[in-house]
């Protein structure tokens, strides 16, 4: 499955790492880092890609990154962090 990129260059994977790609080329324009988040889904995708990691594994750690995002802007939206 590590050559999956190269067989399938629109599998959902590379979709993301392009989106992803794009937001870290604005962050570092606006003189900030990539989002943690992000961050994590990035490494994720890329050991998929090297083979340490099944694609069942990739799609858990998005999940929880997501959830991570979301729940950091509805924070956010109410006017501060949760405690």
């Amino acid at each position: 499955m590590s050559g999956c990129f190269k067989l399938f260059p629109a599998h959902r994977f590379c979709l993301r790492v392009d989106e992803i790609k794009r937001r870290e080329i604005e962050a570092e324009r606006q003189g900030r880092r990539l989002a943690s988040w992000d961050q994590a889904i990035l490494d994720a995708i890329r050991a998929f890609a090297s083979g340490e990691r099944s694609e069942a594994e990739v799609d858990r750690v998005i999940k929880i990154e997501d959830a991570r995002k979301k729940s950091w802007c509805k924070s956010r939206a109410r006017g501060g962090r949760r405690r």
